[in-house]
């Protein structure tokens, strides 16, 4: 369903369509809503929708909706991998593999990859794929941390591998990790999650009004000791 905040009445439409090529008993017959993990509505036919009164508070409610066969198997659910050349959004995946095939522009044109991927569950994941140099510069003017994780860096790159990367990371306001196993990458991505949901949003007035698209660098300081503030260092206007 639409991510963010939601209040009042809402109605969310699942789009279904026939599995080219499954036998009958596969065939998708029902459609499934649930909300928070709970059953709320089975339709058995067109329209797949459902309709709620969320009330006048913002609520941010996880609706999702699994696609029925004959037998009672689930044959689709609402999960989708939305891919971006750098920020521009080039196609949405609804179905595993989840693959799908991109013409890149030309060398230097794009600085990176991005898949989101929306679960199920009502998790997100996001990868990202650098293309080139400029990443950095696209990271600045999107307004994006960067997390880099290295992994298992072989000896003769481990040295420019980690400098690339904690550049990336502390020049966006994010963070760079470096493992050896795999087995330490869970530890890593709650790391990076509890720093995510400890993240505040601060704004300013800037003085100087020039319109000019240059980097302007800004620093952030806490009145205090012990404690330092990890942001971006700057914005373009």
């Amino acid at each position: 369903m639409p991510g963010g905040l939601l209040s009042g009445a809402v109605r969310i439409i699942a789009d279904v369509e026939g599995l080219t090529g499954a036998p009958p008993e596969r065939q998708v017959e029902r459609v499934a809503f649930r909300l928070d993990g709970r059953p709320l509505v089975t339709h058995a036919r067109a329209p797949f929708d459902v309709r709620l009164d969320l009330g006048p508070v913002p609520l941010e409610p996880r609706l999702t909706a699994e696609a029925l066969a004959r037998d009672g198997s689930v044959e689709a659910r609402d999960e989708r991998v939305e891919l971006f050349l750098d920020e521009t959004p080039v196609a949405t995946v609804f179905q595993p593999p989840f693959a799908q095939p991109i013409a890149l522009p030309r060398a230097g044109a794009v600085a990176y990859v991005r898949a989101v991927a929306y679960l199920a569950g009502g998790g997100v994941a996001e990868d990202l794929v650098m293309l080139n140099r400029r990443v950095l510069e696209s990271a600045r003017r999107a307004g994006i941390a960067i997390y880099a994780v290295g992994l298992d860096l072989r000896p003769g790159e481990a040295a420019a591998a980690q400098e690339t990367l904690t550049r990336l990371a502390a020049e966006t306001g994010g963070r760079s990790f470096f493992v050896a196993w795999t087995e330490a990458l869970p530890a890593v991505y709650r790391e990076i999650e509890r720093e995510l949901r400890a993240q505040y949003r601060l704004s300013y007035q800037p003085g100087n009004s020039s319109v000019e698209d240059r980097f302007r660098l800004v620093q952030v300081e806490v009145a205090g000791g012990g404690v330092e503030a990890r942001t971006i260092n700057g914005y373009h206007p």
